[in-house]
């Protein structure tokens, strides 16, 4: 459950970063879901041709493409936290009219 907080200022930065955090795993659940898919398909196929044409090196890939992805979204996230904490110490109130005002 989320609690209003007293201050208007508070509860705006708050909401801003639920939302992007929503954000941030719905976009880390597509890209999972679709790498599972691919994933499942690639298996599938491989199964069906008796693991004739699987390579250790397109695992290796797939692994390193994926960490990759991972490591990168991890530190956008990270930084749009830092510059989020930024404007919340300096007093300045988040851009609320990108995505609609703060729930009352």
């Amino acid at each position: 459950m989320i609690f209003r907080p007293v201050s208007p200022f508070i509860a705006a930065h708050a909401w801003h970063e639920f939302r992007d955090g929503l954000i941030w795993k719905g976009i880390l659940l597509l890209l999972g879901t679709v790498s599972l898919g691919f994933t499942l398909v690639r298996l599938s196929f491989h199964y069906q041709t008796d693991w004739r044409e699987f390579t250790w090196s397109e695992i290796a890939v797939r692994v390193l493409l994926g960490l990759t992805v991972l490591l990168v979204l991890s530190l956008w996230n990270l930084l749009q936290a830092f510059n989020q904490a930024r404007r919340a110490w300096v007093g300045e109130w988040p851009r609320r009219h990108r995505f609609g005002s703060v729930p009352g």
